[in-house]
């Protein structure tokens, strides 16, 4: 077990399985991610175990349904995807909401390829907690569930080649007002960057 003052892992062991659970808070303030993060997950995928982390991220991004992206969601993002990292929040229901009405998706559930598979039934809980962010419960199931998953591979995107096509094919953002628009922004831009 590791603890720092906004960071504490278990390691579970029942019977022949382990599995690694976090809760960690990333402090607005403070660079992401905590200190012990990259190492935790690194061992957790070095010796193949399910990691499981709970995390007020203060990170904003249309990824995990928040309605808007800041640079904070951004650098998590490439972080969670470097580290082979997935979140599984579904819909968009907030996660947070605070006594002006303010109100975000900056609560996640992150695991790695193995603890995906052991997540079951996420949801938001919108019953009283006594504090402004949303309970989050979720079943762990001992068998794999092979679930789809969204992954955002930014490391292996051609930048030059991406800059170079958005330069030369500008699509202004009025001209896609269905999903058929979308779906046919994004089939073109796949075919000249492949």
């Amino acid at each position: 077990m590791r603890t720092k003052k906004s960071f504490i892992a278990v390691l579970l062991k029942h019977e022949d399985k382990e599995i690694i659970f976090v809760s960690s808070y990333m402090d607005i303030t403070h660079n992401i991610p905590p200190t012990n993060f990259i190492p935790l997950v690194n061992y957790a995928n070095n010796n193949k175990l399910p990691i499981i982390i709970g995390s007020d991220t203060n990170a904003q991004h249309t990824l995990w349904g928040n309605k808007t992206c800041n640079n904070r969601g951004e650098s998590l993002v490439d972080l969670l995807s470097s580290l082979g990292l997935n979140w599984v929040n579904k819909g968009t229901t907030p996660t947070f909401l605070n006594s002006r009405g303010h109100e975000s998706i900056i609560d996640l559930t992150i695991t790695n390829n193995v603890g995906n598979d052991q997540v079951e039934n996420w949801k938001v809980d919108l019953s009283y907690s006594n504090s402004d962010h949303h309970y989050i419960t979720f079943n762990i199931t001992s068998k794999r569930l092979n679930k789809p998953r969204q992954v955002r591979l930014t490391k292996n995107t051609d930048w030059e080649v991406f800059d170079t096509f958005l330069t030369n094919n500008p699509t202004p953002i009025h001209d896609i007002n269905s999903n058929k628009d979308l779906d046919t922004a994004a089939t073109k831009l796949n075919e000249h960057t492949s």
